[in-house]
């Protein structure tokens, strides 16, 4: 959002929200109202994917990190001479030192799921491939009944009495009653329809969506939708009451979709795996 700017945004994109009248078809709608909104915001507001690095690395050996240096001195070099020569060597070292690093990386974890001795060590090790780390909340007291409560043990105590008695306070207020629950059900002759869905409820519903949370599976940043709340409402409102009135639902974006790096890792993870078994 460096260079963006929301009414250049929103100009463009409502020359594009006139969707086929003739279609029957709200996914037909979807991915055509989809696809130009994406293709405008990737002028406007360009996505720039960055690659969250790990602090701890243990698979980086010092044959690798003395590659790594070599490999970017020649890059430097390369560019501050314009030479053909350095530019071929960058290549080399550059494809030696993946290969490198896939091989230690991928016999790293292959000896840890190996080692390990049961399903928690099992995924830390997988964790640690995908960065992902663990949280935890220490918690130092409880306030129970206006008495502080301090110390691992007396706090573990707690938990156990506070847990362990749910289920009897819980019965204590159940009446036992021989009453056949079907007898509180009456029949109604009466239909239910959905009614359908005003421009104005989209609008409100975009409005009240939270900026903070990251895209969805489509792709579409939540502030863009925000911004271009009074454009996009009216065909999105249309493509939803098409969806209630054909029975048709959404059939894109129901797979997950993951980043390219993490792809990679997760293929890593089953080939390691799969040679462990």
């Amino acid at each position: 959002f460096k260079n963006y700017n929301s009414h250049q945004f929103k100009e463009e994109l409502s020359y594009y929200t006139n969707l086929d009248p003739t279609s029957n078809d709200p996914n037909v709608l979807w991915n055509e109202f989809k696809n130009n909104f994406l293709t405008i915001a990737e002028k406007h507001a360009p996505v720039r994917q960055r690659r969250v690095k790990s602090e701890h690395k243990p698979w980086l050996t010092k044959e690798i990190k003395r590659l790594m240096h070599h490999r970017d001195y020649l890059k430097r070099q390369s560019v501050r001479l314009t030479s053909s020569n350095y530019n071929e060597a960058y290549k080399r070292c550059k494809n030696k030192l993946s290969k490198l690093i896939k091989k230690t990386k991928e016999e790293y974890f292959k000896t840890k799921l190996s080692n390990a001795n049961n399903s928690k060590e099992s995924w830390q090790a997988i964790n640690e491939l995908l960065n992902k780390k663990p949280k935890t909340t220490h918690v130092t007291q409880l306030n129970v009944d206006d008495q502080v409560i301090t110390g691992d043990t007396n706090i573990a105590d707690c938990f156990n009495q506070y847990f362990s008695s749910i289920g009897c306070k819980l019965s204590k207020n159940v009446q036992n009653i021989n009453v056949d629950p079907m007898t509180f059900v009456t029949p109604t002759e009466s239909s239910f329809h959905f009614s359908c869905i005003s421009v104005q409820e989209t609008f409100d519903a975009l409005n009240q969506l939270n900026s903070r949370k990251s895209p969805g599976l489509d792709g579409i940043s939540v502030k863009l939708l925000k911004d271009t709340s009074d454009v996009i409402a009216q065909p999105l409102a249309n493509i939803f009451n098409l969806s209630l009135q054909t029975a048709i639902f959404r059939t894109s974006g129901k797979s997950p979709r993951y980043h390219q790096s993490l792809k990679k890792e997760i293929k890593l993870i089953a080939e390691i795996i799969d040679q462990s078994l």
